[in-house]
């Protein structure tokens, strides 16, 4: 077995949920930015891949003492004969790494190098998966450095395409990330129980297919619906397009349906995870349309859960985006809402954990729950 350390996204708490769900056991967290998980030699990668909410996966080399990294780096750097090298360091520190003595003695050791400044926890994915870089992260723990390498970070060519270049968007109704959508089929797959070889999973608010993507990379049967004929074609477009693009072998069930009159005749199959991002709203709304629209977006998720129990397994997972937001610094959200669902049968597995950028009028809160019948 060997340590990874993992660096996570702008919302940490929703990479940790994740980690802890592909990794099937909890993940030990470091800071605000970094966890560390117990794998196989050679499974880092791999695990790495499955992950839509970290930045990068990098491997323990050696614990030291804060007052031998220097000596660890040139060590590390002349055996591995580097041509470029960069080095990060993550935590508190009083004195870091000595730059120029690295320079220096990697100079004496014949080596010709050339180093790569970076900022915060190292390097770009842009510069690591488009330049030959060994870099290294130094996180730091009180009086002990772990000297790691960077081994895999995110695909954001895969992930650009992923989000821009579908045949299908409709971004007046607002699209939902497909890092965000990976992240949110990892944490249903990971809090399912009785988790079958191929779980079956639906979104009721498909739009432009992109969980149902998320889903089949993951290997769930997916089904999708959507009360928008031209979201209906369009996801049934976007998944072919996937499906040959990224070689996943299973076909899509996509049909038009309202959310609260879906019916177990129209998806054909019970469903084990239900992963979906509903109509949140108008994006930036006034203030005083606020009260308003909550309640009626109330109404149409209290019909849906309603209905939704027609088609759950027992023991299902329920993994859902809830709006969130603020009016004169008060919280706006649907509490009222959360109240009502244990007794439709729903319990909530996790904590919500909001996800939003910096000038989101309407934020997104990612919600789980289990359906017990």
């Amino acid at each position: 077995m060997a340590t990874f350390f993992l660096l996570l996204g702008r919302t940490p708490s929703l990479s940790l949920l994740e980690l802890n769900a592909v990794a099937g056991f909890p993940v030990s967290q470091m800071s605000d930015e970094v966890a560390t998980v117990e794998l196989p030699d050679d499974a880092g990668e791999e695990f790495f891949k499955k992950l839509g909410g970290s930045l990068k996966i990098c491997k323990l080399i050696k614990q030291v003492s804060t007052n031998d990294v220097t000596f660890e780096l040139i060590t590390f750097f002349t055996e591995r004969q580097v041509d470029n090298f960069s080095v990060a360091e993550v935590g508190e520190v009083e004195d870091g790494i000595d730059l120029i003595n690295i320079k220096k003695s990697l100079k004496t050791n014949g080596l010709k190098t050339r180093f790569i400044e970076s900022e915060g926890t190292g390097l770009s994915a842009a510069v690591l998966l488009h330049q030959k870089v060994t870099e290294c992260v130094i996180v730091y723990q009180g009086e002990t450095a772990f000297l790691t390498e960077t081994i895999a970070v995110q695909d954001i060519d895969e992930w650009t395409e992923r989000d821009r270049y579908k045949p299908y968007a409709d971004r007046k109704k607002g699209m939902l990330p497909p890092k965000l959508a990976r992240i949110m089929v990892n944490i249903g797959l990971g809090f399912l129980e009785n988790k079958p070889e191929t779980p079956v999973l639906y979104d009721p608010f498909c739009g432009t297919g992109t969980v149902l993507i998320e889903g089949a990379t993951r290997g769930c049967e997916v089904i999708g619906s959507d009360l928008d004929n031209d979201a209906v074609v369009g996801a049934r477009q976007n998944f072919a397009w996937a499906k040959g693009t990224y070689l996943f072998t299973t076909d899509a069930n996509v049909f038009y349906s309202d959310a609260t009159a879906a019916t177990l005749e129209k998806t054909g199959k019970a469903v084990d995870l239900l992963v979906t991002e509903p109509f949140l709203g108008k994006p930036k709304p006034e203030p005083d349309q606020i009260d308003n629209i909550f309640r009626g977006l109330e109404k149409l998720y209290l019909g849906c859960f309603k209905q939704w129990r027609t088609l759950l397994k027992d023991g299902a997972v329920v993994v859902i985006v809830l709006p969130l937001t603020l009016v004169k610094e008060k919280p706006i959200s649907l509490e009222s809402l959360i109240d009502k669902l244990p007794g439709l049968g729903y319990t909530s597995l996790s904590e919500p954990v909001e996800y939003f950028r910096p000038q989101a009028v309407i934020h997104r809160q990612i919600r789980a729950f289990r359906f017990n019948k």
